[in-house]
């Protein structure tokens, strides 16, 4: 086995440790020398099999990102083609349920109606990125505190999934004693 061999085969299983390992196995690939970090990725595209799928996660020079070239190789596919910073809206809107108009949240990206604490499935895993394709209705079904926040829980009507936010300061005050009332939490009077 050469020399480069073995250190792609050291730089992916410090990747293969978590996010942190990832990171380090990137810095370092990135601090090679050009000729054996350019052989290095080339190693690495082979193992990833598949240079027409990579295409998608390329970085601004035409060539996949360290940190996506790694999972890549690694077969973590998914996670390389995932951004990661998605972008976050925060948008007014009128409310699907009530018909109130919603102002932005501002500092917090704004998920749900203050007036009646409903909202959409429109975000994703990250708040405010609007990834999620659903569009379902998200029916408060829980409130519980977490340190000094109150949070709600919402289930989506039509695909079931569960999510949990962070109150805002202007949500209805008589909205959040009936949230909790009905999910069995007296702490809010």
């Amino acid at each position: 086995m050469s020399s480069v061999q073995e250190q792609v085969q050291e730089l992916l299983k410090l990747a293969g440790d978590g996010r942190g390992g990832l990171k380090r196995a990137a810095a370092a690939l990135d601090r090679l020398p050009d000729a054996e970090r350019k052989e290095a990725r080339s190693a690495l595209m082979a193992l990833a099999g598949a240079e027409s799928a990579i295409e998608d996660t390329q970085g601004d020079e035409g060539e996949p990102t360290t940190k996506r070239l790694l999972r890549w190789a690694l077969g973590r596919e998914d996670e390389a083609r995932r951004p990661g910073n998605p972008t976050r809206r925060d948008e007014d809107f009128v409310c699907a349920r009530c018909g109130a108009q919603v102002p932005a949240g501002g500092a917090r990206v704004r998920d749900h109606c203050p007036a009646c604490l409903h909202g959409l499935h429109v975000d994703g895993p990250v708040p405010g990125d609007r990834a999620a394709d659903c569009g379902g209705l998200l029916t408060p079904t829980g409130l519980e505190r977490r340190g000094e926040e109150l949070v709600l829980t919402h289930t989506c009507a039509v695909c079931g999934v569960v999510r949990r936010v962070r109150a805002h300061a202007d949500d209805d005050p008589a909205a959040l004693r009936a949230l909790s009332a009905s999910s069995g939490w007296r702490a809010i009077r």
